[in-house]
């Protein structure tokens, strides 16, 4: 016996429901904020991972190195003043 008092798995179900029952909360609603940042996730992988399969010099998503290198010097410029 491993568990005791929890062997009889009805009562099991019922005393994990019991707080749920009385908060009035649904034991699914904590999936809500997943599903929610799921895409943006996914997104962010597919990014990331274009960008990591790029070639050197090749622009992704258009950043060209040509627009890096003119941000680059533009903040450099900035940053000397």
């Amino acid at each position: 016996m491993c568990c005791g008092r929890w062997n009889d798995k009805q009562r099991l179900n019922q005393e994990v429901m019991k707080p749920y029952q009385e908060s009035g909360a649904k034991p699914l609603s904590g999936c809500l904020p997943l599903l929610v940042q799921m895409p943006v996730f996914i997104g962010l992988f597919q990014v990331l991972r274009r960008i990591s399969d790029a070639n050197p010099g090749e622009g992704v998503f258009a950043v060209t190195p040509e627009l890096i290198s003119q941000f680059s010097a533009g903040m450099w410029q900035r940053w000397r003043r």
